[in-house]
């Protein structure tokens, strides 16, 4: 997944340099060709495996009820958060560089990222998790990529 993700940035980064570049927001269709099907299969994978990834859970153990002890209510639930947000983000990424519509949406679930930045950094800070730094980089990221397109 890890690839995925990765692959996924780089796309996001050409998109984002070719669209300043061209003083256009929309992607041109290259790039649409290669981000398209990974950030779809990204969103999807969020949105449904998205909080047992975060939480390191192999596909084996989801179904197995022992795995849930040692992981509480809240960080299950924090990660679905978090995955639902990432989800949506890229959902908005792709509404504005397709229509140009789609800022509000991409601003809220910022804003969103940024608490969640925030909470899960002190968390780590607290408790030296690995589990808070993962979220804490993908949300940093994504608050930073936010920065860059809502600037225009």
């Amino acid at each position: 997944m890890k690839h995925l993700e990765r692959l996924s940035i780089v796309g996001l980064i050409a998109g984002v340099y070719q669209a300043n570049a061209t003083s256009n927001m929309r992607l041109g269709v290259h790039i649409v060709m290669i981000i398209l099907p990974v950030w779809f299969l990204l969103i999807t994978f969020y949105l449904l495996m998205g909080p047992f990834y975060l939480n390191a859970l192999s596909p084996n153990a989801i179904f197995k009820k022992s795995t849930y002890d040692q992981i509480s209510a809240w960080r299950m639930t924090g990660a679905y958060l978090a995955c639902m947000t990432i989800a949506f983000m890229l959902l908005s990424m792709l509404r504005i560089f397709w229509h140009e519509g789609g800022r509000q949406w991409l601003l809220a679930s910022a804003l969103v990222a940024l608490l969640i930045l925030v909470t899960t950094t002190i968390q780590y800070l607290r408790k030296k998790d690995t589990f808070y730094l993962g979220i804490a980089v993908r949300m940093a990221l994504l608050v930073v990529t936010t920065y860059v397109i809502l600037r225009r």
